[in-house]
């Protein structure tokens, strides 16, 4: 069922002693069940911190109020006047999707992103630098559903959004610290944000006069790394299309029901993503330093005839995860990559007004919008980018190196459209 899904998480919690570890643990559960009476919440304990699953009757604005506004605000009571080693610290998640309860607890790939929301380090590094009493971090479907539309107050100006990089986890969420002002906590992370990118221009030029007063031959250097990692595949959570090469009747068509494992198998089978699936772009940084984007692009390795078999069309899947959206027409002499919301040949590339940095340990997501009418187009985006003063470029393709396959479906004879869990022609 759609529930409302919270993860709450202390802090620094093991470098307490037990004493303090069994003080805190008292606090925090007996506060939650006050704060939760009533709703009818399954709590699941989790050493530190509890995962709970708020059901459908309780609105997600009313469990926004709870975790965000009156959670908050007995931590600060609680922790007034208290030394500082006996304050508490809580990070709290908030997401909203489909739960499964089997008789060991809740499951389902909504509960793990609200734990990999929580998890997320650049959250938690956030939560500790500006010494918050209460980090939240809500996923995109409540910011759109409820922070975007100020239910009860919330103030979506005290938000701000994050890349989230946790194991499988590739995301946008948005960040708020209740309890301080929104304008002072972001000076102070840009601050400090801007103090170290002069520390690493610093060493750099520090690095490079001493590259000038003792010279190495190039074989004493070491390769250049690339300081971010790229992947680019197929989005599959919004509304994808796939074109099989071969017109199918019912009967014919291949592997699973479930509508992407069955577009997967299609293009696996020789097809091809249809004209207007997206593409996900996400580039993590390995922890070595800033780098500035500066452009897209994308390179067609083979133009052939469009498809002329079978369409298959996929309904939107709830809670599609928020991106950068851009839009490249395949059809270009030069395909440049684009705001999605511009015309597709008539707006600058994106990157033309936007200075886009990549920091050494966080995540950029851009979601391509391939656009073809005239092929079925083999490509690979192209990514420039400047590292350490020179300006650099990478090719990105898409699973096992393969290049990324989007074709027109304006040839194709057949057309089904999944509609709960059926084909229909």
């Amino acid at each position: 069922m759609q529930k409302t899904v919270v993860m709450v998480d202390v802090a620094s919690f093991g470098a307490g002693s037990n004493p303090h570890q069994l003080a805190v643990r008292e606090w925090l559960f007996s506060t939650l069940d006050e704060i939760l009476d009533g709703t009818g919440r399954s709590l699941d304990e989790r050493g530190d911190g509890a995962l709970i699953i708020i059901p459908p009757a309780v609105s997600v604005v009313r469990a926004m109020r709870l975790f965000t506004v009156d959670l908050p605000r007995r931590l600060s009571v609680r922790n007034k006047g208290l030394p500082a080693a006996e304050q508490i610290s809580l990070r709290v998640a908030v997401h909203v999707g489909l739960v499964h309860a089997d008789p060991w607890g809740s499951v389902g790939s909504d509960v793990n992103l609200v734990a990999r929301l929580e998890g997320c380090k650049v959250f938690r590094r956030m939560t500790r630098l500006l010494d918050a009493e209460c980090g939240v971090i809500v996923s995109g479907t409540v910011f759109e559903q409820v922070v975007r539309h100020r239910y009860e107050g919330i103030d979506p100006a005290a938000y701000r959004q994050i890349s989230v990089s946790n194991k499988e986890t590739r995301t946008r969420a948005w960040v708020a610290f209740p309890g301080l002002d929104p304008l002072s906590w972001r000076r102070k992370l840009n601050r400090r944000r801007n103090r170290n990118r002069f520390l690493v221009v610093a060493v750099a030029a520090i690095a490079g006069l001493a590259l000038v007063a003792v010279p190495t031959s190039t074989e004493d250097r070491p390769a250049y790394r690339v300081p971010f990692t790229a992947h680019a595949d197929y989005l599959l959570e919004d509304l994808p299309e796939a074109v099989h090469p071969a017109p199918l009747t019912p009967d014919d068509i291949p592997g699973s029901r479930y509508c992407r494992d069955l577009e997967s198998a299609v293009v696996r089978q020789g097809g091809a993503f249809a004209s207007g699936t997206p593409v996900r772009l996400t580039l993590i940084g390995l922890g070595l330093r800033t780098v500035v984007l500066r452009g897209i692009q994308v390179r067609v390795v083979e133009r052939a005839k469009p498809a002329t078999g079978t369409v298959f069309a996929c309904g939107r899947w709830i809670g599609a995860r928020p991106s950068i959206p851009l839009v490249v027409d395949l059809d270009a002499p030069e395909p440049r990559v684009r705001n999605s919301g511009e015309s597709v040949n008539g707006s600058p590339s994106y990157f033309a007004g936007s200075v886009v940095e990549l920091a050494s340990t966080e995540s950029a997501t851009f979601d391509i919008r391939p656009i073809t009418k005239d092929c079925a187009c083999s490509w690979v985006v192209k990514l420039s980018y400047v590292d350490e003063g020179q300006g650099r470029e990478i090719e990105v393709t898409g699973e096992a190196g393969q290049a990324l396959r989007t074709s027109s479906v304006q040839a194709a004879g057949r057309r089904y459209v999944e509609f709960g869990g059926v084909w229909r022609g």
